[in-house]
């Protein structure tokens, strides 16, 4: 995280200092964002930068961080009310919000995904923690519980569901994100209610209707 001297800064030169960060993460990716550029950008000089970031990672994972807490905001609701609602209106509230993020902040919504598809999982580790972990944790705990109520079958694999939450997660994220931004938010909410659909009631050829 940020050296102390940073929160130091005043809070306009904090701002250049992390929306410098974001055109530059958001325009090259994380690999080819360069340190150099970015205090080029802001006026700082690059020994300044080292006296608020360890390095280009530390920075990231700041730029992340704040990105969290925002869209963190936005998916609030979703958790409000976990014992009456079931885990799709959960799920689907988490997609909702996702979606509502994208089109309010587009380029914080894009620097997460790019970061969701990063293919190497030891930096992922190591910017994340255990918030993965712990997120895959809380569905499973909310699986369980469910379970238990009838609300869910009984056969059903707890941590194997869990898993496809944070896939369908990044997978509506990357697949539906910029169709809402382009004007079609209702056309990207009525995909993602044929999604959980499946998901809910399954492929097999029976007689049940769509709600």
């Amino acid at each position: 995280m940020p050296h102390p001297t940073f929160f130091n800064l005043p809070a306009d030169k904090r701002n250049l200092i992390f929306e410098t960060a974001v055109e530059e993460f958001y325009e090259l990716g994380y690999a080819k964002a360069s340190i150099s550029r970015i205090v080029a950008k802001t006026g700082i000089a690059k020994g300044s930068f080292y006296q608020y970031f360890e390095d280009k990672k530390d920075l990231y994972k700041h730029v992340l961080e704040v990105i969290g807490g925002q869209k963190a905001d936005f998916s609030a609701a979703a958790f409000r009310d976990l014992e009456r609602n079931d885990l799709l209106q959960t799920v689907r509230g988490l997609f909702v919000s996702g979606i509502r993020f994208y089109r309010a902040h587009p380029k914080l919504a894009s620097i997460a995904g790019d970061f969701a598809k990063l293919r190497d999982p030891g930096l992922k580790r190591e910017i994340t923690g255990d918030a993965s972990a712990k997120s895959n944790e809380f569905f499973i705990r909310l699986i369980e519980r469910q379970k238990e109520s009838g609300r869910i079958a009984p056969d059903v694999d707890a941590p194997v569901l869990a898993d496809l939450i944070a896939f369908l997660s990044v997978y509506v994220a990357e697949h539906y994100a910029d169709q809402a931004l382009s004007g079609s938010e209702e056309q990207a909410m009525k995909t993602i209610d044929s999604l959980l659909w499946i998901v809910e009631n399954g492929i097999a050829a029976t007689n049940r209707s769509r709600r």
